[in-house]
């Protein structure tokens, strides 16, 4: 079998981190080239990176996503590359330790 040394992933333009992140963390030596691409999730348009704080259910959305890969990468199963802030940290453990109870 040939060794595989790139690898281009397409993703929703709000899920690039995790997909990232959980490749990264099998697969560390790997270069991996991330393309988003905007996506609806209702009738009131596409989400993206500009403009995803317009409305309440799309930071809802990105929001759930982030807490995601923390939790996600706190309990070791994608990569953990970023730190939060200390206030959001806390707000984070808090949660993460309210959902595993």
């Amino acid at each position: 079998k040939r060794r595989i040394n790139n690898l281009l992933c397409i993703s929703k333009s709000y899920g690039v981190g995790r997909q990232y992140r959980t490749i990264k963390k099998r697969f560390p030596e790997l270069n991996i080239q991330m393309k988003g691409f905007d996506t609806s999730i209702d009738f009131e348009g596409n989400i993206t990176r500009l403009n995803w704080t317009e409305k309440e259910k799309w930071k809802s959305l990105i929001w759930g996503e982030y807490l995601r890969n923390y939790v996600f990468s706190v309990k070791g199963d994608i990569l953990m590359d970023f730190v939060p802030t200390e206030n959001i940290q806390k707000k984070l453990k808090h949660i993460y330790i309210k959902r595993r109870a």
